[in-house]
């Protein structure tokens, strides 16, 4: 460990375990009992100080095989464990006890989980969670979740996640996965295995329509369900279940905050922080096989394609820390960003001509029609908007002022490509209402520009 420092190199956590054991086994003399306790309260960040919560977690032969004694005996065995190791190994505050250092904290946690760890057992210990009161039952799970979502890489932890969301484990249940309980740990496991919790997520919803969605969840475990989406989709193995019910989600989204299911949804097909480590080819992938579905995903296409052809004012919702570590965001070349843009242009091609999705395809053009221009970029939305323009009756209708400042940005950004602001004029009639009102835009707009009239001349 030493060694690996003084060179800068990178630490796992469980480089340190040889040196934990030898820590844990020759640290004092201490009874089963205690041992027992310590790797119960390792499983909490922090183990809660609460006497009810306490009886509570200490009343399941689930969690400890302390529950078999009284009361007594066990508030003793906490105060001999503050006692003995508050000043060492336990870090003890009014809002609980934390095993200090963390590496030991991980190492105590594993071994509970080899020594408590059965798919059966813990199918029990999850229903014995989900009787209790909703005031020990709320603080026992954001403690244990506020453990586990940092053992992302611990392979006890990743193994013992694909074991509860197998079909025999307590999360093959849907109308776990669907309570506000199940929905937290679902949380929690996303940042540990979000494969095996891709593929549970993916069981209970892919059968679904869009609309049953809100009526099988409540509020908040749809918020539960986002989040542990939204770590989903960044990881590489599990981004093609996850972004298909994260769309399904966005359809039956009903909230309008900049964050919600819809827009993260978009998001993830952005060239620049995307949320997500899978590259653009992929994402193309993705999006030609939505646009081929036959299901439900089919209406997904022109969701997806409006997060492919943005080019600016880029944000990601949420951060890129997943458990003790960090991802980052896919980050493409500009050949990558080329190619990806023609593959989607040629597929919204078709889809135009096919007379499909055209209020969406005006409201993307709309959308990204100064940022493209500005840029340099109307090259490559020509096939587009020409394609767009051979369908009767459809209009981007855009006021005279716009149409000139578009008109303004072709003019300065695309001297390497000359003939596009004379295809882009012959394209006036797809731009302009040709009405006295979007002349008199036009003029006005001209004036203010360049003579600076007043508004009484």
């Amino acid at each position: 460990l030493v060694e690996k420092y003084n060179k800068g190199e990178n630490i796992n956590i469980h480089d340190a375990d040889d040196l934990l054991n030898i820590c844990w086994n020759d640290h004092g003399q201490r009874d089963s009992q205690e041992s027992q306790m310590l790797k119960l309260i390792s499983l909490f960040q922090p183990f809660p100080m609460s006497e009810k919560t306490f009886d509570a977690i200490l009343g399941s032969k689930c969690f400890t095989c302390l529950s078999d004694l009284d009361k007594a005996d066990k508030l003793r065995l906490r105060r001999k464990v503050i006692n003995n190791y508050g000043n060492t190994i336990l870090e003890v505050t009014e809002g609980g006890m934390t095993i200090r250092p963390y590496p030991l904290a991980m190492h105590l946690a594993k071994q509970w989980i080899k020594e408590y760890g059965d798919p059966t057992l813990l199918k029990e210990l999850g229903k014995y969670i989900q009787n209790l009161d909703e005031r020990l039952r709320n603080p026992i799970i954001e403690c244990m979740c506020g453990r586990l979502q940092k053992m992302d890489d611990d392979p006890t932890a990743v193994a013992l996640v694909a074991e509860l969301t197998g079909d025999a484990g307590f999360f093959g249940d849907e109308n776990v996965v669907c309570s506000e309980l199940g929905s937290r740990l679902i949380l929690a496991m996303s940042t540990v295995n979000p494969l095996a919790v891709s593929n549970v997520i993916y069981k209970v919803f892919s059968c679904r329509l869009a609309e049953e969605i809100p009526n099988m969840i409540s509020s908040q475990t749809r918020n539960n369900l986002l989040c542990a989406l939204r770590y989903i989709i960044f990881d590489e193995a599990s981004f093609e279940k996850g972004i298909e019910i994260l769309g399904k989600f966005g359809l039956a989204e009903t909230e309008s905050y900049s964050n919600n299911s819809r827009q993260t949804f978009i998001d993830a097909f952005h060239i620049l922080l995307p949320g997500t480590e899978i590259n653009l080819t992929e994402r193309l992938r993705i999006i030609n096989k939505f646009a081929v579905s036959k299901l439900e995903s089919y209406r997904l296409t022109p969701l997806a394609i409006k997060g492919a052809l943005a080019c600016g004012h880029f944000v990601r919702t949420g951060g890129n820390t997943f458990g003790s570590g960090r991802k980052e965001d896919y980050n493409p070349t500009n050949n990558d960003v080329i190619e990806y843009w023609k593959g989607v242009i040629k597929l919204s091609i078709e889809l135009i001509e096919e007379g499909e999705f055209l209020d969406e395809f005006a409201d993307i053009i709309r959308t990204n029609l100064f940022m493209w221009s500005g840029r340099g970029m109307t090259f490559l939305l020509i096939p587009l908007l020409e394609a767009f323009g051979k369908k009767d009756g459809y209009s981007i209708h855009l006021s005279g002022s716009d149409w000139l400042s578009f008109i303004g940005n072709v003019e300065r950004t695309s001297s390497t490509h000359p003939e596009v602001l004379g295809k882009v004029k012959d394209l006036y009639p797809l731009f302009i209402k040709e009405d006295f009102i979007s002349e008199l835009d036009a003029v006005a707009y001209q004036f203010h520009e360049n003579v600076k009239f007043s508004f009484e001349d």
